[in-house]
């Protein structure tokens, strides 16, 4: 313990219990508190009175305060809120019941009496206590930045309702409700603040770059650190105090730094230097820049020194003609323009070191870019002949373009008559077939419906059950004549809506899917079937594939020739010429040759000896012409039947 006397200063040395260690001390007169741990001691003239155990409460107590009343506050590690410890010893809590929501860091009274407490959180990171309450109000002001780090009041100190904030972020000050960074230039802005004091006319504070001292009139501050005395650069966290006659005590990680006055003389910095100069790769001098006139878009790097040692601790700033402020550039000893432009130039430039020393006498470097060439007499003169030049050109130019787009005019015109008598001519067609489609399907409808009345009527009069079984035979063949044409038409509506949707396709798969679709079809056991697939990778259109399939398929299973004992359907699928052919032969009982021109048209029936619709075929030519493809049928009585489709191979997508 350090006592102060009249005569200076005297050391006196208490007692502690062996593997005592202490974060924190605070007093006032005659009585000391000391935190060891988490345990609290009281001590009255040298002779302790008791201790207070809070390792319940949380861990270490690594900050004690004692506020105008005598009345101690401690905060604790992995613990939220406050303890206050009366001089009796007597404890009371302090969360969130009493307005406190975060862990509080720091705690300190200002020159009015008030308790000001600091936290983390940027909602929660600074409180007041209101006595009369006996509660904390949380005055945390919004922050307008963005912040990197989780923010967190290291310490603080305060006056007449300001108070200077030691964070994660740099150094901030409240007042009014409000809070703002201070700006402290490219060294330090931003940066983490460990420690602040207070004084009269100056703020401490100690960051990872030394020990600062901002003017808190001027808003100017210098900065120290092993060149000016500190034996590190980096204070630790609330280790910066000042004594009553204004000496300044640092704690740092080798050690404690204090300075004696902090109200010393000051120093000022040298004043910089021209060192190099560079206009578009070329080195000038001083005397040359100024008696230059400086190309437009020219390329000027200007690089200047102070004389002063450590170099690297020096900051600079700089300030154009017509700027009212300095910009700070940092210990960045140059400044360059890429793409100058017109107008005189003149740009000063300052110097500080660090320590107790002020501001240089600025440097000043002028000089003068010329205007662009688009701007001279001569240039201007060309432009205008040149424009003259162009706009008989373009007077000669549109002439000729007028002809020829008159010309073309009259052609388009003449194609688009063509192509709109053409289109008269399909919608006619399209009629045509509309009716067609529209007579054909309500006949096709129609017929299995009254079939199926008929026989339900039939069905109701027979009492032989033998009989009754055949009506319902004849029925089931109705049902499914009508579910073959509403199939038939849901296929000629995809086809003719849906846009072609490409995806990778594997034949064998889909084949055999169809194929078993028709197991329980009439005749399908006394078929064979016989599928071959090329090995490799296909992509079509696979709704349309299936429409395909299911309608070549069906035909050869419900035309096969039930009086062969050997019926069979070939399938074959292969690569040709960057083209997917299929190729599918039945034995059935064909297709006669005066027929054949006639089978893709709408509800056209080669062959009446089974039901159908006549829209199948018509369906296939329609989807193959979809896809780009072509069909070509060779058919003969008796003998079978056999389909040749080739569609465009497309090539696999990139993986």
């Amino acid at each position: 313990k350090i006592l102060k006397t009249n005569n200076g200063y005297q050391e006196r040395v208490i007692d502690f219990d062996n593997g005592a260690y202490f974060l924190s001390i605070t007093g006032r007169n005659d009585t000391l508190w000391v935190s060891d741990k988490y345990i609290v001691h009281q001590y009255v003239k040298d002779t302790k009175q008791f201790s207070i155990d809070l390792s319940e409460r949380g861990l270490f107590s690594f900050n004690i305060h004692m506020d105008k009343r005598g009345e101690l506050w401690v905060s604790q590690d992995n613990a939220p809120g406050l303890v206050k410890l009366t001089k009796e010893g007597m404890r009371q809590e302090y969360r969130e019941e009493k307005g406190i929501f975060s862990r509080i860091l720091i705690l300190s009274s200002d020159t009015n009496g008030d308790l000001w407490a600091g936290g983390s959180g940027e909602n929660s990171y600074l409180y007041k206590y209101d006595v009369e309450a006996d509660q904390f109000v949380n005055k945390s002001a919004t922050l307008n930045q963005e912040l990197n780090v989780d923010f967190e009041v290291i310490d603080l100190a305060s006056r007449n309702d300001s108070v200077w904030l030691a964070t994660t972020a740099g150094l901030m000050l409240y007042h009014n409700e409000e809070i703002k960074p201070i700006d402290l230039g490219a060294t330090l802005t931003g940066l983490p603040v460990k420690a602040v004091e207070l004084g009269k006319n100056y703020l401490w504070f100690s960051t990872t770059n030394g020990v600062a001292r901002y003017n808190l009139r001027s808003k100017e501050f210098l900065l120290f650190n092993e060149s000016s005395g500190l034996n590190s650069r980096s204070g630790n966290p609330r280790a910066l105090r000042m004594g009553q006659r204004g000496t300044i005590w640092v704690g740092t990680a080798k050690g404690i730094s204090y300075a004696e006055d902090g109200n010393g003389d000051l120093f000022k910095t040298k004043k910089p230097l021209v060192s190099g100069i560079e206009l578009d790769a070329q080195k000038l001098s001083v005397d040359e820049l100024n008696g230059t006139l400086i190309r437009n878009n020219a390329f000027v790097k200007v690089t200047f020194n102070s004389l002063t040692l450590p170099g690297n601790s020096i900051e600079y700033e700089i300030k154009g003609r017509d700027a009212k402020e300095w910009t700070s550039i940092g210990n960045r000893n140059f400044i360059q323009i890429p793409n100058a432009q017109q107008g005189k130039y003149t740009i000063s430039i300052r110097a500080k070191q660090q320590g107790d020393y002020l501001w240089s006498e600025p440097l000043h470097v002028s000089f003068e870019v010329d205007q662009p060439i688009y701007f001279k007499w001569w240039f201007i003169a060309l432009a205008v002949l040149g424009t003259i030049v162009v706009i008989v050109f373009i007077n000669k130019f549109n002439t000729i373009r007028l002809k020829n787009l008159e010309r073309h005019l009259n052609r388009v015109v003449e194609e688009r008559t063509e192509l709109l008598q053409q289109t008269n001519d399909e919608l006619i067609q399209t009629n045509k077939e509309l009716d067609m489609f529209v007579y054909s399907a309500s006949h096709d409808l129609k017929a299995p419906l009254s079939s199926l009345t008929g026989l339900l009527d039939l069905y109701e009069l027979e009492k032989e059950k033998k009989k009754r079984e055949e009506l319902i035979k004849m029925m089931r063949g109705s049902v499914l004549k009508l579910d073959t044409f509403i199939k038939e038409v849901i296929d000629y509506s995809k086809n003719s809506r849906l846009d072609v949707v490409l995806e990778d396709i594997d034949f064998k798969d889909l084949i055999n899917e169809i194929l078993d679709s028709y197991r329980y079809m009439e005749n399908c056991d006394r078929v064979k079937t016989e599928v071959k697939v090329e090995q490799g990778t296909y992509m079509a259109d696979k709704s349309r594939l299936r429409i395909i399939l299911n309608n070549l398929i069906s035909n050869a299973i419900k035309y096969c020739h039930t009086e062969k004992k050997d019926c069979y359907i070939n399938i074959n699928v292969y690569k040709k010429s960057n083209q997917i052919c299929l190729d599918i032969e039945d034995n059935g009982i064909g297709i006669d040759p005066e027929y054949l021109p006639k089978i893709y048209q709408m509800f056209y029936r080669a062959n009446d000896s089974k039901f159908g619709s006549g829209l199948g075929l018509y369906i296939v030519k329609e989807s193959v012409e979809n896809l780009g493809g072509t069909i070509d049928i060779c058919s003969e009585v008796e003998k079978g039947t056999s389909v040749f489709i080739k569609i465009p191979d497309v090539p696999q997508r990139q993986s």
